[in-house]
């Protein structure tokens, strides 16, 4: 489950460099051609610039799109819906929360949703580690798209509601893992060599326990997801997806289904894409 929080939900980093090769697609439909690449939401200076064929494919691009905005005005408000929990914390969970929480400095607030707690515990244990959100990919993709349009995948509200839809236990099975120590070292080394075998089988393993996290977190959303991106090439050109990179392998991921979809799908590391 670890593996999925770095991947999908919360803010990671790694040492990049541009000879990476980060999940990374071309798709054509309908005589209209978009870009997916895989991200991992958090980085360091050092991860720019991006591969020559990522940073070319963004200069062409006409569109830029993310999972969701995180500059949406509406987060306030959507926190106040969706932040807070009913249930109180199991006793022991709560316990090992608090003093996760005070190891890293930080004052929780455990009536605060589980899934906005891990999320919260996990940014704070990056930030120590040195890595920030706003050097991550997307953000950076955002503060560079000058004048190109930025479209949603998802939207803030949607995902905070995803999260909030999943079960008690789910919740606190996501926040037990975030208290859990673990080495990146696999996980980040799968993501650089665009790796997508491993990167499935990392998440796969993490969500071996849970098959509502999988369902709700992976396969609806891909599916979604896939939906839309067909949707865009009915009507728009150059499309550039930053999308996280577990949203990207397997057969359950975006390509999968696009390539079902009857949408030409090429990994640009395989095969030359042309901008």
């Amino acid at each position: 489950m670890r593996a999925l929080l770095l991947l999908l939900m919360l803010p990671f980093t790694v040492w990049a460099a541009p000879d990476d090769r980060p999940p990374f697609y071309q798709v054509e439909a309908n005589g209209r051609t978009a870009w997916l690449l895989g991200t991992i939401h958090v980085g360091s200076r050092d991860f720019y610039p991006l591969p020559a064929p990522v940073e070319s494919a963004f200069e062409q691009a006409q569109v830029l799109a993310l999972e969701a905005d995180p500059n949406d005005p509406e987060v306030p408000s959507l926190l106040a819906r969706y932040g807070r929990s009913d249930t109180p914390l199991p006793e022991p969970l709560a316990k090992q929360v608090a003093q996760r929480c005070q190891q890293l400095g930080f004052v929780c607030d455990l009536g605060v949703s589980p899934w906005l707690l891990s999320a919260q515990l996990a940014m704070l244990q990056m930030a120590q580690a040195g890595y920030q959100p706003d050097l991550g990919v997307d953000s950076m993709l955002l503060s560079r798209k000058g004048q190109k349009p930025l479209w949603q995948l998802e939207s803030m509200g949607r995902q905070m509601a995803i999260f909030t839809e999943l079960s008690q236990s789910a919740q606190w099975a996501m926040l037990e893992s975030t208290l859990e120590d673990a080495d990146p070292t696999e996980l980040v080394q799968a993501w650089r060599g665009g790796n997508a075998a491993e990167l499935d089988a990392l998440i796969r393993d993490g969500l071996s326990d849970s098959d509502e996290l999988w369902q709700r977190l992976m396969v609806d959303r891909n599916h979604d997801m896939a939906d839309t991106i067909g949707d865009w090439l009915e009507r728009q050109d150059r499309v550039f997806i930053a999308v996280g990179a577990g949203h990207l392998v397997g057969p359950d991921g975006i390509p999968t289904l696009l390539k079902q979809a009857g949408v030409t799908v090429r990994d640009c590391w395989q095969e030359a894409c042309q901008p």
